[in-house]
């Protein structure tokens, strides 16, 4: 995935900041990009990063890759949201481990797009556990290791991540980095797409909906049965999370 498109979904739907004066800021330049006066929503997030504002300086991220009122600038892009990741901002951990994944604006190097990708990860951002867990899938960054594999991806699955939990059931019906097991796999396809959004694509939806069929026609009924009292269970306690 473009660092530009995972920037812009993060970008819209971060929690309201705690800045009065930069939050102030950050709101002058909203109702300007409502109005599609981008040069005029650059200049108050601008002012509002510049105070110190995460949130702001992720989104002045976004608009340097976008090159919505500025001039596209990937290594622009990077400086601001290397800012709020310091500061700790889960979301532009992970933007920034995706830039040093892509090499978008820094030197690709997946050494230190995993270190960055982790912290986000740590935090409980589920899109990050799963880019870490696909890490150790693929060995990319970190020595491949199926246990942390299905960790990451699973501690996101279990958050309600919709393509975590696709990943995790593909995991269980080809027998990758886990056992092969049918029943586990319907679980999880049936929590994907119980949970799918608007993220998810049209094919990612189409995959879960075959596996399903394909799993129903091997599965007995008391299997299906057992797979859909636990995928119930789960799903209850995503719900009670949120």
């Amino acid at each position: 995935m473009k660092i530009q498109s995972l920037i812009f979904a993060i970008c819209l739907i971060l929690a309201a900041p705690a800045w009065a004066d930069a939050e102030s800021d950050l709101q002058k330049g909203w109702a300007a990009y409502a109005l599609g006066n981008y040069e005029t929503t650059v200049y108050w997030i601008r002012k509002a990063a510049e105070q110190g504002h995460v949130e702001a300086q992720l989104h002045l991220g976004w608009h340097y890759v976008s090159g919505e009122g500025v001039p596209q600038n990937d290594k622009e892009a990077v400086k601001w949201v290397r800012k709020a990741a310091e500061q700790g901002l889960a979301e532009a951990q992970l933007v920034l481990g995706l830039a040093y994944t892509e090499g978008e604006g820094v030197p690709q190097n997946d050494k230190e797009a995993v270190k960055w990708v982790r912290k986000a990860a740590e935090q409980g951002l589920a899109e990050a556990q799963l880019v870490l867990g696909l890490a150790y899938t693929e060995g990319e960054g970190v020595p491949q290791n199926d246990k942390e594999a299905v960790k990451w991806v699973r501690k996101a699955a279990e958050q309600g991540l919709a393509e975590a939990q696709l990943v995790l059931g593909r995991f269980y019906a080809e027998g990758e980095n886990v056992p092969k097991h049918d029943q586990k796999a319907y679980m999880w396809f049936l929590l994907a797409k119980a949970n799918e959004g608007l993220g998810f694509l049209e094919l990612e939806s189409n995959i879960v909906k075959g596996e399903v069929n394909k799993l129903e026609s091997r599965l007995s009924r008391a299997e299906i049965a057992a797979a859909q009292e636990e995928a119930a269970q789960i799903q209850a306690q995503i719900e009670n999370r949120k």
